[in-house]
């Protein structure tokens, strides 16, 4: 497999700040860290930093040049690059960074020098002020000559001080032997000054010769190519060659003119054990490491950049790490300040127990809030409470999972968190649950607290992008959260309710989720009269007192399969919002809207219900005996509007309304339901849309109803096409009422026990005997209505004992005036 190489070149060269004595180099690729890299530049480094800042990057290992293997080439798009360099020995604290894309990009096949930084084919970007000043500094001609030049200068000068110091405070007792070995080495110094002085004019003149307009790639080219002797000051003062290739980590002294390199291994044995003090391979081995950098790398998954501090920050096992000697190591945090929990001792393997490591997390998080992630392929095994929160926490988890081994406690759970949060693509689930879907709300693995994700009381959360699945009781449940989105979150094979929203959760959104195999409801909202008395902890309400209404929740686009009891409910709140929703396939209703008396809750009111699909009530698992309606709404429930949905195949009625208030029902098509395709029971309906092929009547009322039906369809249904009992009230405005029926006394419209029945405008079709018949004690009044061939009698109307009007109507007579 061809793969990409970052390279860098060991040649490259980065502008420190004033008083920088070093630093580390982190690199990162994609966003992900890859590996860090040293920047050193003290008197003992190989990696030297001459006078003037110019700072040389070395790989730890002293290989040459730097090279990290990236993405297989060919790929659609080039990784970024970024070299954050964190100087040492400095007060500037912001990194400087350098970032840029392979160059020719995007067709390269992957090469990358960052210090290409006019290339017009994709080079540099320069992102800081500080690197813009730096690179400014850099483009200017002969600036890298002239830097070692002063370099230089500055050994030089300090060794004619030395020597002119040391003949000055020679006293008339020392020999004159002595005196000529003085003048001797300062002989040696100016030669070795005339020396850097012809290098730095052959360097300047080559730079001169350089047309106008080249970019500094080539200025810096050139300085690299012709600067090959730098000056260390210090303990090893003296010159010396940068050299690269094989020899690099070579330290190669340059000896009088003429003379042969000199190599100095001393020199390369202390830069070993230098760059030893600032890396460790672990952090155990830096904890318990006796000489430690100011600044120190660490490997390994609990690795990182770390400073040595001993002050009374309280450690915390991830940012700031304790060591024996009573010193701690406080942990850099990139820029984009996203932190690993494997910092905090989570290990990826499911095998291991994490949950003291998701405990110290937990403290840090709750005291500090912030960004962090569970790495991909981590299988964390634990449980996370989040426990108010004094900042919000965000935690990122794509293709890592938290897996909870206590079916009575919520897996991750987030209480009194009023400070916000996320969470996003984690995946999340109990030991012991398995795969197998829970047939309804009886299943024994069920228990009273074993959610997927708690979130209790809090404000402005986020869940995107989480698999909740294999939980012993809800996935998802809110109390009393104000603000909140829950989206495209996949939540299966939970032994309570997918998503639950209760006890005055309100400004919810709930969009794009998949709830499939629920021992209970899919979605519901529910607002409780009462907080519980006995079963809770309550710290932020009594027992018994009365619980807040929900609220101001949209739920949109969601998709609700097999559910073991509604498949969406709301059960007491205001201003619920169900938009475009597909519900498929559930134990009981499939979506309820109701004041539930047995569970104690409020009424219902402002709900609008537009869109989406309804499909098999009470077709899982054989469903319930009663009740298994495609939409119901019961109780005390007012100003509710379905509006454009489907609902067919129901167990029971494709729509069943029983509320004392007015329903509006609008523009449906319900279809192929066992039951009727409407059912009002109690209230005012007003109904629009169709109704076909349902297995009892199209559109019925009963009791003291008020139906309205205002341009509907009703269509070859198994029974009656309108039916009016008890004391109800129906009227038909420009409705079409066609070939309903299958047994041979079945009628198009049917007015029974005290109903009275109105039409205006429309027509009726059939094939029966009679397209309506009016039973004893009931009313009919027909307005120009088209009746030809109503029914197969030549009266299209029978009403023997019934009180029988009609005007202007198409086959049929009117009747005579009262």
């Amino acid at each position: 497999m061809n793969m990409t190489v970052l390279t860098i070149s060991q040649d490259t060269l980065v502008m420190l700040p004033d008083g920088a004595t070093g630093g580390t180099v982190q690199i990162s690729y994609n966003g992900t860290t890859v590996g860090p890299v040293v920047a050193s530049g003290d008197d003992q480094g190989r990696a030297v930093i001459v006078q003037g800042r110019l700072a040389k990057l070395t790989a730890l290992d002293g290989k040459s040049p730097l090279q990290i293997a990236g993405r297989e080439a060919g790929g659609r798009l080039p990784a970024r690059v970024t070299l954050r360099i964190y100087p040492a020995g400095s007060a500037t604290v912001a990194p400087i960074i350098l970032s840029g894309l392979p160059v020719g990009s995007p067709d390269a096949p992957g090469i990358w020098d960052l210090s290409n930084i006019d290339d017009a084919s994709g080079g540099m970007d320069v992102i800081t002020p500080a690197e813009r000043t730096s690179l400014a500094l850099l483009k200017e001609r002969g600036l890298l000559a002239a830097e070692r030049a002063e370099g230089a200068s500055a050994v030089a000068v300090a060794a004619e001080g030395k020597a002119s110091a040391a003949i000055s405070n020679l006293n008339s007792s020392v020999s004159s032997a002595a005196t000529q070995a003085a003048q001797q080495a300062m002989q040696g110094t100016q030669r070795e000054w005339a020396d850097i002085k012809r290098d730095t004019a052959q360097t300047a003149s080559q730079l001169s010769q350089q047309q106008e307009g080249n970019n500094a790639q080539t200025a810096m080219n050139i300085g690299r190519r012709t600067a090959l002797k730098v000056a260390l000051i210090g303990a090893a003062a003296g010159l010396y060659n940068v050299v690269s290739g094989q020899e690099a980590g070579q330290v190669w002294e340059v000896k009088e003119e003429g003379g042969a390199p000199v190599r100095r291994p001393e020199l390369e044995a202390a830069t070993q054990q230098q760059l030893g003090a600032l890396n460790s391979p672990d952090l155990d081995a830096a904890l318990a490491s006796t000489s430690l950098a100011p600044r120190h790398i660490i490997g390994g998954l609990r690795g990182g950049t770390f400073d040595l501090v001993a002050d009374d920050t309280p450690a915390d096992g991830g940012i700031v790490v304790l060591r024996q000697d009573g010193r701690k190591l406080r942990r850099q945090v990139s820029p984009d300040g996203v932190m690993a929990l494997e910092w905090w001792g989570v290990t990826p393997d499911a095998g291991d127990n994490d949950q003291a490591a998701l405990d110290a997390w937990s403290s840090y998080a709750n005291a500090h809030g912030g960004k962090f992630a569970l790495l991909p392929g981590t299988e964390a095994v634990g449980h996370v409470k989040l426990q108010r929160p004094q900042r919000p926490v965000h935690i990122v988890g794509y293709g890592a999972k938290l897996i909870g081994t206590d079916t009575k406690r919520p897996v991750f759970e987030a209480y009194l968190a009023f400070q916000g949060g996320s969470i996003a693509g984690l995946m999340v689930r109990h030991q012991g649950i398995g795969t197998a879907p829970p047939a309804n709300h009886s299943d024994s693995r069920r228990t009273p607290g074993g959610h997927g994700i708690l979130i209790t009381h809090g404000a402005d959360w986020a869940v995107n992008s989480c698999m909740v699945s294999q939980v012993a009781s809800m996935g998802i449940l809110l109390i009393g959260v104000n603000g909140y989105t829950i989206s495209n979150c996949n939540v299966d094979v939970c032994m309570g309710d997918g998503i639950h929203s209760c006890y005055g959760a309100a400004r919810g959104t709930i969009t794009g989720n998949n709830v499939r195999f629920t021992g209970d409801d899919g979605i519901p909202v529910v607002s409780y009269l009462t907080w519980p008395e006995n079963d809770w902890n309550l710290d932020y309400a009594q027992g018994g007192s009365a619980a807040p209404l929900c609220h101001d929740i949209t739920i949109v686009g969601n998709t609700v399969q097999h559910a073991g009891s509604r498949g969406m409910i709301v059960a007491g709140g205001a201003r619920i919002n169900l938009t475009g929703n597909i519900v498929d396939t559930t134990y009981a209703a499939g979506i309820f809207i109701l004041k539930d008396d047995v569970y104690k809750t409020h009424g219902v009111t402002q709900v609008t219900l537009s869109g989406g699909q309804v499909y098999g009530a009470g077709r899982h698992a054989d469903g319930e005996a009663s009740g298994t309606h495609g939409i119901s709404l019961i109780g005390d429930v007012a100003d509710v509007t379905v509006d454009g949905v489907m609902v067919s195949n129901a167990k029971g009625h494709g729509v069943y309304v029983e509320v004392p208030g007015s329903i509006d029902v609008r523009g449906v098509t319900v279809f192929g339901n066992a039951g009727d395709g409407l059912l009002a029971a109690q209230g005012q309906v007003q109904v629009s849309g169709t109704f076909r092929g349902n297995g009892g009547r199209g559109v019925s009322a009963l009791g003291a109803a008020l139906l309205k039906l205002n341009g509907a369809l009703v269509q070859e249904n198994q029974q009656v096409g309108v039916g009016a009992g008890g004391a109800s009230r129906v009227s038909l405005l420009n409705c079409d009422i066609e070939n309903n029926g299958v047994e041979a006394g079945d009628t198009q419209i049917e007015a029974g026990d005290t109903a009275a029945v109105s039409l205006v405008g429309g027509r009726v079709r059939g094939k029966k005997i009679y397209g309506v018949v009016a039973n004893t004690g009931t009313s009919v009044r027909c307005l120009g209505v088209d009746l030809e061939g109503a029914g197969t009698e030549l009266n299209a109307v029978a009403a023997p004992n019934a009180t029988l009007v009609t005007r202007n109507c198409f086959g049929i007579a009117d009747t005579p005036a009262a």
